[in-house]
């Protein structure tokens, strides 16, 4: 199952994701999407392993801003990291 980093109402809640394995996935790992709200915006994703996934292990849509993906394990992805947003921080992955 993918994980799915949007929250259908608006909301200033952000998402820390921290220590997980992700793997195995028909698409993609993690996606960051805006979908008119601000939880596209702000994220942690940190210090997890993301591995097998047939698409993106990390996709952070377009419309999404300021988040931080940083120490996190991929491979074996068919594309480890698509980034479409503004201002993300990729760091050390």
């Amino acid at each position: 199952m993918t994980l799915i980093i949007m929250n259908v109402m608006e909301s200033l809640l952000k998402k820390i994701t921290i220590n997980n394995i992700i793997k195995n996935n028909e698409v993609r790992g993690i996606r960051i999407e805006d979908e008119n709200t601000p939880s596209g915006d702000f994220n942690i994703i940190d210090n997890n392993i993301i591995t097998n996934n047939k698409g993106t292990g990390i996709f952070s849509g377009s419309g999404t801003n300021n988040n931080a993906v940083r120490s996190n394990c991929l491979f074996n992805n068919a594309l480890d990291i698509d980034d479409q947003g503004t201002d993300n921080i990729f760091d050390e992955n």
